[in-house]
């Protein structure tokens, strides 16, 4: 689903909800309201806001990967790729305390698989 402008959630394919998604991301880290130019200006008060929608955004992005076309990455070659971004990902965004459990879900048991359990525990 899609939050549109107005609030209102649209149903989206999955191509265009990434599509969307990640023009979003482009718009937010090319404003410089959202993420600064320069050591002497700020982050705006809502920035770990800002930085957990996007992660959200990305997360999603994965777990539809995972979900749908593991086996096509599979046969490419790809896996070892993915699992790494996701290590990456997942580690930075667990650390940083940018996901809440029930959004990290739809990849549970992978996650407990690759994640140590001191960093497990950061997930709240």
């Amino acid at each position: 689903m899609w939050k549109c402008k107005s609030g209102e959630l649209v149903s989206q394919s999955a191509p265009v909800y990434i599509m969307k998604s990640f023009e979003f991301i482009e718009l937010l880290l090319s404003d410089p309201t959202e993420f600064p130019r320069r050591d002497t200006n700020k982050f705006s008060p809502d920035a770990l806001e800002t930085f957990s929608d996007i992660a959200k955004k990305v997360f999603r992005v994965y777990a539809h990967l995972y979900h749908n076309h593991f086996a096509r990455l599979e046969a490419i070659g790809m896996i070892d790729e993915l699992n790494s971004n996701f290590l990456h990902f997942i580690y930075f965004v667990t650390y940083h305390q940018m996901l809440k459990s029930r959004e990290l879900f739809p990849l549970r048991d992978l996650i407990s698989n690759i994640l140590p359990p001191h960093i497990l525990a950061l997930i709240r």
